[in-house]
């Protein structure tokens, strides 16, 4: 990986402010390049997320969309491996954190087990390149109530999001 050129690394952040930008809605240009110890470390976490995906197999999808049956909760996930549903994270953390769960339980639930998305998820994972550390769990291990509380929680909370924004748009 020490082919990457810095120039490489800075571009690879400019188009990160950009998928940002596509995610939020809102561009915030980044001031300055990264400095050579931020440089070294998105370095080594690309070849982690290469070595990460020769082992467990390429996506076949990514930005995948999750959503409430009128939308005002959703998302897009980050990618599909063959049977899993892949979360990539780039934290310091070195534990599972609960919102990292909470994300992927919302991403399965809102994605896939209401079938807006075709594909047979068989498994949820977390990669944190930062850490070079694999969470997982087989989506048979979870009992069915946890995703029809989630779906309930999750379309109730939209309703109340849809509630509250249409006081501003009307």
């Amino acid at each position: 990986m020490d082919s990457l050129s810095d120039e490489a690394i800075y571009l690879a952040t400019d188009i990160c402010a950009w998928e940002d930008a596509f995610r939020s809605g809102r561009y915030v240009k980044p001031k300055a390049h990264p400095d050579t110890l931020t440089t070294e470390h998105i370095r080594t976490m690309i070849q982690r997320v290469e070595e990460f995906f020769e082992e467990f197999g390429w996506p076949i999808r990514d930005a995948f969309f999750a959503r409430t049956e009128n939308g005002f909760v959703s998302g897009d996930g980050d990618y599909l491996l063959k049977h899993t549903l892949l979360d990539l994270k780039v934290s310091v953390k070195t534990t599972m954190q609960i919102s990292w769960v909470r994300q992927l339980l919302l991403y399965y639930t809102l994605g896939f087990y209401n079938h807006f998305n075709k594909e047979d998820i068989e498994r949820l994972m977390i990669f944190n390149a930062r850490t070079n550390t694999v969470f997982f769990i087989d989506i048979a291990n979870i009992d069915q109530s946890v995703f029809e509380f989630v779906y309930d929680a999750a379309e109730k909370q939209s309703k109340i999001n849809e509630r509250e924004l249409r006081k501003y748009i009307n």
